[in-house]
C-alpha cells in the first residue's frame, strides 16, 4: 500500500501520445484529497484506492482518456 507524500513530484503520460507527460507536485493532503500543483494550476483532487491498495488521482479530471497519477510510481524508483 502506497500513499501520496507531500513534496513529492509524480508524473503521468498521455494515453493518446506517449511523448506527452505531465508532472504534479503534492502540496498538501488529507485522508481523502490531495492538493497538487502542475501545469500552472493548483488543484484539489479526490484520492481513490486501486485494487492493490495504492492511492490514485485523476489530475486533469474524469473523462474517457484521462491520465492517472499513481502513488506507487515513486516507490519503484527507490
Amino acid at each position: 500500500m502506497s500513499k501520496f507524500m507531500v513534496g513529492q513530484t509524480y508524473t503521468c503520460k498521455s494515453i493518446c501520445d506517449h511523448n506527452v507527460t505531465w508532472s504534479f507536485t503534492v502540496l498538501s493532503r488529507t485522508d481523502t484529497t490531495v492538493k497538487i500543483a502542475g501545469d500552472g494550476k493548483v488543484r484539489t483532487k479526490k484520492v481513490y484506492i486501486d485494487d492493490s491498495g495504492n492511492e490514485v488521482v485523476r489530475p486533469l479530471g474524469v473523462y474517457s482518456m484521462a491520465p492517472f497519477l499513481r502513488s506507487e510510481q515513486n516507490d519503484k524508483r527507490s
